[in-house]
């Protein structure tokens, strides 16, 4: 409102009867701009309260629209869908079979499998995804993520900032327990591998700039990158 007032243009707030052309109004538009925020907090607040008691009561909730191999079923519980669920046994036995999450990703392109979003194109990150989600084994593991109570609302991994809960059982299972378990151990076993694999070849490696070279992990992939370039950007 500043802005447009030093360009002679003035933003009228019906509701409130303040003309932003007026110096004055800056201090009511500061005061209800406040209250607004109270109550948005308000609000947010309430809100979580009242998904942590979902939680505690032990409802479910799914983000269907990101979630393959489930859908909303008529009594408002998860309901297994039989060609997605296909989708996510063959990637979980995949992997168990050798294959890497690229080859994984390259197969299902070749095949014009449809992922959540109903798109055949797949990344490494949304395989990894599925094949680290505990909801495929029928448990639910709730409060990944948190929500910051401050404004601009923003999204954070759930690091212990605040209480997990975990439920056995809570719909009908695609992937069985024993299955979900041993990719979990070969996905530790391939990223420690490869991590001291890389770190002996950082040791011999240098950039043309004269600094180091390091193994750098993003989104499940390794690439080589020069530790100048990392740290400061150059």
């Amino acid at each position: 409102t500043r802005e447009l007032r030093s360009l002679g243009i003035a933003v009228i707030f019906e509701e409130q009867n303040i003309n932003s052309i007026y110096p004055e109004s800056e201090f009511l538009i500061a005061l209800h701009a406040a209250f607004a925020q109270s109550e948005s907090e308000s609000i947010s607040a309430n809100v979580r309260w009242g998904k942590r008691q979902s939680i505690k009561d032990g409802k479910v909730t799914f983000q269907y629209k990101t979630m393959l191999g489930y859908k909303k079923g008529v009594d408002g519980n998860p309901e297994i869908i039989p060609e997605e669920a296909e989708t996510v046994r063959r990637i979980f036995e995949r992997y168990l079979a050798g294959r890497s999450i690229q080859n994984i990703r390259q197969a299902l392109e070749a095949s014009g499998v449809r992922n959540a979003a109903g798109t055949t194109e797949w990344t490494t990150s949304n395989l990894r995804a599925i094949l680290t989600n505990e909801k495929y084994t029928g448990d639910s593991l709730w409060q990944k993520t948190y929500t910051s109570d401050t404004l601009p609302a923003t999204r954070h991994k759930n690091t212990g900032e605040h209480e997990q809960y975990y439920a056995v059982g809570t719909h009908p299972p695609i992937i069985p327990r024993e299955t979900f378990d041993q990719v979990q151990t070969l996905m530790q076993k391939r990223s420690v591998g490869q991590a001291v694999t890389h770190e002996r070849l950082c040791a011999r490696m240098r950039c043309s700039c004269g600094s180091r070279i390091r193994a750098k992990q993003v989104n499940g992939r390794w690439y080589w990158c020069c530790c100048r370039h990392d740290e400061k950007g150059d």
